[in-house]
Parts: structure tokens; sequence; C-alpha cells
């Protein structure tokens, strides 16, 4: 099974932890935990929370913080899960039954098509996806049409095909303007959150207009990816080898 989540801290190579690996918190305890803002932090467990959506993990967690706008993005992992790891699906009924979850918990759990992990997940079956890949994988997750690149690139991310490192020398050779220049450097490459680059890079629009600087940073987010994900270079990066032999298979992606 492959889920995802999104850790500030994590260096790859290494296994990821739960907060207490001996704690007794009851699972019902940990997800409320996330679930709710006033328990958040409060409450250490033996559980690692994760999601079968990459776009929730990056619409809820790889931004970076309103409250902190000196905070760093977290990287989002992309995990293979173990057949031998202990897991819970909280979209599965039986299992919210079983754990006596309460109803706001076990609805947020499911809309975050939340998978609950018990205990260490080995550092084989993790491995970090660069942002610009993050930001591509979302646009692709759930269309049929797609589905077959987005396994390919999740396929190329564990294979060492897709690493931060060639997806960094791409980026340094494409031609942006000068403003996504700027973001590129900044979001992509120092992981600054969005929320601070959206507050330096437009002034705060007059408040009768519709839009706002978070608006504004997500479309000229939007923009970048575009031509990130027509760049044949990137092309050649992220699609199956078999579309990269007919042109007419690239074009219907």
């Amino acid at each position: 099974m492959i889920v995802f989540r999104a850790e500030k801290e994590y260096q790859e190579g290494n296994d990821l932890l739960p907060e207490d690996l001996n704690s007794t918190t009851p699972l019902s305890v940990h997800v409320r935990n996330g679930s709710e803002t006033k328990y958040k932090s409060k409450v250490k467990s033996k559980y690692i929370s994760t999601s079968t959506k990459i776009s929730v993990v990056s619409a809820k967690y790889a931004y970076g913080f309103k409250g902190d706008p000196n905070s760093k993005i977290p990287q989002v992992l992309v995990i293979d899960l173990p057949e031998s790891i202990t897991r819970y699906d909280l979209s599965d009924d039986e299992v919210v039954k079983r754990i006596k979850l309460d109803s706001f918990s076990a609805n947020c759990a499911k809309a975050d098509r939340e998978i609950t992990v018990e205990g260490i997940i080995p550092k084989e079956s993790i491995k970090t996806i660069p942002l610009p890949i993050v930001d591509i994988l979302v646009l692709l997750e759930g269309n049929e049409k797609t589905q077959g690149i987005y396994d390919e690139i999740l396929k190329k991310i564990f294979d060492g095909k897709i690493t931060k490192e060639a997806v960094t020398k791409l980026l340094d050779n494409m031609k942006f303007n000068s403003l996504e220049r700027r973001f590129v450097n900044r979001y992509y490459n120092a992981r600054e959150a969005q929320y601070k680059c959206a507050n330096e890079f437009f002034p705060k629009p007059d408040n009768r207009l519709s839009f706002n600087q978070d608006d504004l940073i997500k479309a000229l987010n939007i923009e970048i990816v575009k031509k990130i994900i027509i760049n044949e270079d990137f092309v050649k990066l992220i699609m199956p080898d078999a579309a990269l032999n007919k042109p007419n298979m690239v074009q219907e992606y």
C-alpha cells in the first residue's frame, strides 16, 4: 500500500519513528489529537498518521503554516508500507467502530483518507518527493487518464531515477520570468512557506477585490507547474519509457 506523509525534520535514509514507541495512548486518542486543534501536540503515541491521497498531505500540511511565517515547508514522503506493518484504515467503518472513535474524528480521518500505522516505518520503505514533483502528482491524482504516469513517477522515485538533485538541476536550466524564478528559488529550493512568499511577492489587494495573496501565489504556482510539466527535459524524467517513443501518447497525457 502506498501512503504519504509530511515531515519537517525527516532525513533520507532513516526510519520514521512515532513520537513515543512505548506509549499506551489508545489509537482513538491519537486520531482525535490530530483532528481537533485544542488537542494537537498534547498527546504522544506509538502511531503515525498517513494518507493515501497526496493532495490531502500537500494541501493541509506541505505549504507551511500561517501562524509561523518563518516555518519551512515540510517534506512530503511517499511510503510503500510493508505487509508486516500493522495499519488501520480509518475509512473502514468496522475499524472505526472497533477502536471506538467519535464521529467528529472519524469524519475527519475519512476525509483525509487516513491510514494510521503502528510503530516504526523502516527506511527502506520511504522516499522523499521533490516539491515540484509533489505539485505534479497532485494534478495527476485521481484521473484515470493520467493514472499510468502517476504510478510511473512513484516507481521512478523508488527506483532512484527522480531525485531532488535531478529536479533542482532541471529547474535551474528552465526559463522563468523574474517573479517565477524568485518563487522557484524560495519555495522549491529554500522551502519557504507559500504564505510568506505571498505576503512579500504581492502587495495587499483592495478589500473590494475577490482575491488575496494566497490566491495569487497559488495561481503563480499553477503557472509554474504548467511550464514544468511541458518542459522537454521534465517530460523525459517523469514519463513512462513506452510513452516517450510514441509522440501521440505524450500528447494524450
